[in-house]
């Protein structure tokens, strides 16, 4: 099931904003001798998004969001260059519909987007389907944040 989950994820954002690649982030492991060896850190997708630029997706097969899962797709973020994340979990897992900002006065802020794919399906059209309506929320709230993002900057510019 979390395989069937996962790919209804990577098919339906691609269809909704366009091709995306599964990415991989740099990262080194270090023995306690300090050798480093090559690893990497993979997201599901990097989406690009008009108004908010870089958007890194991760899907959780999961029945709720953990601290670590916040922290995972923030990872994601910083080291693919992403101001905005967007968790994917199954339906139901979402009690609380309001995103996540992470601050630093030294890195900006990260948006945490969540957002449901509905897993009841008894055939692939349902999955299809399905799909077709995470793309649309997921396009629905990239877009208000969006609009929140040129309000700011707009603000940003008057202030000058």
């Amino acid at each position: 099931m979390s395989a069937v989950y996962r790919e209804s994820e990577q098919k339906a954002l691609p269809a909704t904003f366009g091709p995306s690649p599964r990415l991989r982030g740099p990262a080194w492991r270090v023995n306690e001798h300090g050798i480093e060896t090559p690893g990497s850190m993979e997201a599901d997708l990097l989406i690009h998004d008009p108004a908010l630029g870089q958007v890194v997706v991760d899907a959780k097969y999961k029945a709720s969001v953990s601290s670590g899962n916040l922290q995972q797709i923030v990872a994601y973020c910083l080291l693919l260059g992403a101001r905005c994340g967007v968790l994917v979990v199954p339906a139901g897992a979402i009690v609380d519909r309001r995103s996540y900002l992470f601050r630093s006065s030294e890195l900006g802020a990260i948006r945490v987007h969540v957002v449901e794919l509905r897993t009841a399906a008894r055939n692939v059209q349902d999955w299809k389907t399905n799909a077709a309506a995470l793309g649309a929320e997921l396009r629905e709230r990239l877009g208000s944040s969006g609009s929140r993002r040129a309000a700011a900057n707009a603000r940003s510019d008057a202030g000058r």
